[in-house]
């Protein structure tokens, strides 16, 4: 292989370790999960098929997430009217837990 430094032949290949900082696997969440979180933050309080048309999906896999999150303490559920155009419906809050552990309380 042609060296990029000196363009002339073959130099030493240096093996370079790189330590990557570990995390905190009890807060890992899937890319999905995360999204819905971080719409949240944006914009809160919002129900299934308002997330599902921001995150391009179906409101049945919002829901569906949704709970998962609501039992780890992530995401609040209040059944109430907020416009009547759209009735009684499931709104979804992001907890305290979720603004500190992942949006560091700048909410």
């Amino acid at each position: 292989m042609l060296c990029p430094k000196c363009k002339k032949g073959n130099c030493k290949i240096e093996h370079v370790k790189v330590d990557l900082p570990t995390v905190d696997k009890t807060i890992e969440l899937p890319e999905f999960d995360f999204k819905l979180l971080n719409s949240l933050k944006i914009d809160e309080p919002q129900f299934a098929s308002l997330l599902a048309q921001e995150l391009d999906c179906y409101w049945q896999t919002v829901r569906s997430r949704v709970a998962i999150l609501a039992n780890k303490g992530l995401i609040e559920m209040k059944r109430e009217t907020r416009e009547e155009r759209y009735g009684e419906r499931n709104y979804y809050y992001l907890t305290e837990k979720a603004k500190e552990t992942y949006f560091n309380s700048q909410t």
